[in-house]
């Protein structure tokens, strides 16, 4: 299968950079080869692979061939989910993005690949960024078995959400102005990116501690402050998942009304196999979180944690339409960094076999997902050509 080659020769390549010594030339030269296979995959495919190709994607692309200038595009209309929706009304960013690439190129497949390079550059600055601290080639790995196939069909969504993947690192080190920025920026790409700033304000809820431990005792064991604060961000997200109506009318009252009719219907049942099958992850980051009692690390670890919780509290929206668990990208995105992060704290002795059965488990969900469920509509792969 052409995905599975394309995963492979990328981190094949990736891995030799980082633990095979060569100049920078050459490592240059192998990370611009390592992100152009999947670059290049995401431009050469037809339309449908990915439904969104269909969605919007070239209907947006025609509306800029054809416009004479900005000020024209801008007051088209374009079908978007059954209604009548005139550009300008659209996320700017994205609009602008693929107004100046179709002048600049005139080819839908150019923009599909410019896309994509923007996606996978910032996913892959957005893990190297850590090298010091996590295998990168595992934390591409894990992003093109989990979520390449998705952003082949999500790609307003996934451009915003590597912009915000990328801004973590500013949250890390504290500077908010330009994480801010980033996550403004992002939201010009998919408004859904407004939850990069919620995840800001959870961050320093978490962090900002006057007391190291609060006393607090469960099964004879005192609790730390950042611990019991993410048991109340996971409580707080379950009360959130029964308070729909009231979710609704907060996006509703946010300019977010479109997002609140097409995926708050109903009522949120509990959804086991998101759960389940999130079971490796769930285990490794709080194995890792139990052992790295480093008070360097804390932020860190409180950051996986309440990440990991927001995850599993957004999976189960998709018991109300399969496209809201799509939200929680941004929560379920942080295991490329997460998991090769605790990955590396394991013994030597453990640590390959592990890294085995993660991608054991990797090879079983794209299967699973891609080949049987179809999600995303992207298999089998077909290049515009045919």
């Amino acid at each position: 299968m052409i995905y599975v080659v394309v995963y492979a020769i990328s981190v094949l390549l990736i891995y030799i950079v980082y633990n095979k010594k060569q100049n920078k030339t050459i490592k240059a030269f192998l990370i611009l080869g390592a992100l152009s296979f999947p670059i290049i995959l995401a431009g050469m495919r037809k339309i449908g692979i990915g439904t969104d190709t269909v969605g919007y994607a070239k209907s947006v692309f025609q509306l800029a061939m054809n416009s004479r200038n900005l000020t024209e595009f801008f007051s088209t209309t374009i079908m978007f989910n059954f209604t009548t929706v005139t550009v300008s009304k659209w996320e700017l960013g994205y609009v602008l993005f693929v107004y100046f690439i179709t002048k600049l190129f005139h080819s839908y497949q150019i923009m599909l690949a410019v896309t994509h390079a923007i996606i996978i550059v910032l996913i892959y600055k957005g893990l190297h960024v850590y090298k010091n601290k996590i295998s990168v080639w595992l934390g591409m790995l894990i992003f093109y078995f989990l979520f390449y196939a998705s952003s082949l069909n999500l790609m307003r969504q996934w451009m915003a959400i590597s912009i915000v993947f990328f801004a973590f690192q500013y949250l890390l080190k504290n500077m908010k102005k330009t994480y801010i920025v980033l996550v403004l920026l992002a939201t010009s790409f998919h408004y859904s990116a407004i939850l990069g700033l919620a995840i800001m304000f959870l961050y320093y809820f978490l962090i900002n501690d006057k007391k190291k431990y609060i006393t607090v005792f469960v099964g004879g064991q005192r609790l730390d402050s950042t611990t019991i604060k993410i048991g109340i961000i996971l409580f707080g997200g379950i009360a959130l998942l029964f308070s729909i109506p009231i979710l609704s009318r907060i996006l509703s009252a946010i300019g977010l009304s479109r997002y609140a009719s097409l995926y708050l219907i109903g009522s949120v049942s509990f959804k086991s196999n998101q759960i389940i099958r999130r079971i490796p992850f769930i285990f490794l980051v709080l194995y890792g979180i139990k052992k790295d009692k480093s008070y360097a690390n804390k932020k860190l670890n409180a950051f996986f944690g309440a990440m990991m919780v927001l995850d599993i509290i957004a999976a189960q929206f998709g018991s109300l339409v399969v496209e809201a668990e799509r939200i929680g990208y941004y929560f379920y995105a942080v295991y490329c960094i997460s998991i090769p992060y605790y990955i590396n704290k394991v013994s030597k002795r453990n640590k390959h076999l592990i890294i085995l059965i993660v991608i054991v488990y990797l090879i079983l969900s794209f299967a699973y997902d891609i080949i049987f469920q179809g999600r995303s509509s992207v298999y089998p792969y077909i290049p515009f050509y045919k």
